[in-house]
């Protein structure tokens, strides 16, 4: 600051407001990077048409970053429209503040800040960069007070369910969808629109016509009770009919997958299928 004045003021957008008495107005906002609600004045309220009496009791109290509490009046819905996004935002009205201030996550929503935020902005990974990174630490079950100390058993493994081409340029995907609570239940249809953009929005997440790729670190340990022992399971667990070729073809895709491997011997230990309807 110089004098009281800061060299690089805050920067303020334009958002189309779609007022419900049907007209369209161009608000001010400050997209707020620390803020966790959206908030305007009791002025700008009125100026978008907002009428304060009908606002929705505040369901807890707001505090300004230096720790005041600020006086909130209510909240509401408001419809922000930037280029051709147009989402529905929860704002809370205060008798008093210089600038209408736009939450991280509604910036977000808008288009306005990445949807990874606050992880830094990278066109593309390189290999080298990738391999590079330290190693993660060891994933482990820790000793809980009052019990007996436990072994370490290191488990060897080499793959991660991860995609194969992490080091590859990064595509951009649509922002991760949210419900609209408001609106009560969804339908199944909108609840299947809602699973497509979750796939569309998280695709190392979901997909899954790639094998593993290898593990980065070293061997993860796995540490077991001193006084464990196996459970003997001579037989296998028992698959309802209808159900059969619905396993059998998951896990063939599980193996096809390097997700499991076939074993031909006894082993030490072992778990039952688990199978949900």
């Amino acid at each position: 600051m110089i004098q009281g004045l800061h060299t690089t003021r805050a920067p303020q957008i334009q958002i189309l407001l779609h007022r419900s008495d049907g007209r369209r107005q161009q608000t001010t906002w400050t997209p707020d990077t620390g803020a966790e609600v959206s908030v305007i004045s009791q002025e700008a309220a009125k100026q978008m048409g907002i009428n304060v009496k009908k606002l929705t009791p505040p369901s807890g109290s707001l505090f300004a970053a230096d720790g005041r509490e600020l006086p909130c009046l209510g909240a509401c819905q408001v419809a922000l429209q930037l280029g051709s996004i147009k989402k529905t935002i929860a704002v809370s009205v205060v008798k008093k503040l210089h600038s209408s201030l736009l939450s991280w996550h509604d910036a977000v929503r808008l288009g306005i800040l990445h949807r990874e935020f606050p992880q830094q902005i990278r066109s593309a990974i390189s290999e080298e960069e990738e391999t590079s990174r330290p190693a993660p630490a060891v994933c482990s079950l820790k000793t809980m007070p009052g019990k007996s100390k436990i072994p370490r058993r290191v488990v060897k493994r080499d793959s991660a369910p991860a995609l194969e081409d992490a080091g590859k340029a990064q595509k951009v995907h649509p922002l991760k969808p949210t419900w609209d609570e408001s609106k009560g239940v969804p339908s199944a249809e909108e609840r299947r629109k809602h699973f497509s953009a979750m796939k569309e929005a998280f695709p190392r997440v979901f997909d899954v016509t790639s094998k593993l790729r290898k593990m980065s670190g070293g061997s993860m340990a796995i540490e077991l009770t001193e006084d464990a022992t196996p459970v003997a399971v001579s037989t296998a667990r028992s698959v309802p009919f209808c159900w059969r070729d619905d396993i059998r073809r998951q896990l063939d895709e599980l193996l096809e997958s390097d997700v499991i491997e076939p074993v031909e011997h006894p082993t030490e230990w072992c778990h039952p299928i688990v199978f949900l309807p």
